[in-house]
């Protein structure tokens, strides 16, 4: 498990803090973990997946600005079962945007209304996922967000997936 503190920056302008987030955890389908102070990312195939799925409310940034650089930024401080260093995580565009963070789980988005596909509704074009390779060591990990926000920026929320871009790989990480 990759344990990791998120943020989104806008440079010097402005930065964001999530204002939802969770953990899906394929072994655990039914579990929320809306009340987790942390997020994490798991790939150990075929059981053992874990995804998060984070909120921004970018609302503050006026309709019609031109989003010249973001940046989502995540700090990267446990590797619980393995290492993840050299591995490729994807934030992709979370496309279920009434996702509820007390509710939602690997299964359902909300009580009652299931995720078009188990493990979070996204999309990996228009605009395409950002990649960062996960380092050797602790600290800061950063993906190049600016199509994913540029994109968020008419309904005021910049909704992430975020996940390893081989949910097959079979080790510990």
């Amino acid at each position: 498990i990759l344990l990791l503190l998120p943020v989104i920056c806008f440079g010097s302008t402005a930065s964001f803090n999530p204002s939802k987030d969770n953990l899906l955890d394929k072994a655990y389908p039914d579990d929320n973990n809306g009340t987790l102070t942390y997020i994490a990312v798991r790939s150990r195939y075929p059981t053992y997946t874990i995804r998060s799925i984070l909120e921004f409310d970018i609302s503050d940034i006026p309709a019609g600005s031109t989003i010249n650089n973001a940046t989502f930024s995540l700090y990267y401080y446990n590797k619980a079962d393995g290492d993840a260093n050299g591995r490729t995580f994807n934030a992709c565009k979370l496309t279920r945007t009434d996702w509820v963070e007390l509710q939602s789980t690997w299964n359902i988005y909300k009580t009652g209304s299931s995720w078009t596909t188990a493990g979070g509704d996204f999309t990996t074009s228009s605009p395409s996922c950002a990649d960062a390779v996960i380092p050797a060591n602790y600290g800061w990990v950063n993906w190049d967000a600016t199509d994913l926000v540029a994109d968020a920026l008419a309904s005021g929320k910049a909704e992430f997936l975020l996940k390893d871009s081989d949910e097959t790989y079979d080790g510990y990480v």
